[in-house]
């Protein structure tokens, strides 16, 4: 008998497992830095030598997505008080194309 396919929420699921999993050996490993408090304390933990549990500091794919949304969200706002800070380019002068 054939297998059934995964449902596309199992998938997403498994997905994001597999991207969170990933990211948290990157960070385990010194190759890249935590973007989260979820990531900073399993750092942290890393660091003090406690046993440290991946399956502890992995979230459900919804939550995963809510909080790359957050991320964005407070990017995109440092971004434009960047803008709004910078000087304003002089008008009689256009960029070349």
């Amino acid at each position: 008998m054939r297998r059934r396919r995964p449902s596309n929420a199992r998938h997403d699921d498994g997905f994001a497992y597999a991207l969170q999993r990933h990211r948290l050996e990157l960070i385990a490993a010194g190759e890249a830095e935590p973007l989260n408090e979820r990531e900073g304390l399993f750092l942290r933990q890393i660091k003090a030598k406690r046993r440290t549990r991946y399956a502890d500091f992995i979230v459900s794919a919804p939550l995963l997505w809510a909080e790359t949304c957050a991320l964005r969200r407070a990017r995109e706002a440092r971004e434009a008080r960047a803008r709004s800070t910078d000087a304003p380019e002089p008008e009689g002068l256009s960029p070349a194309f």
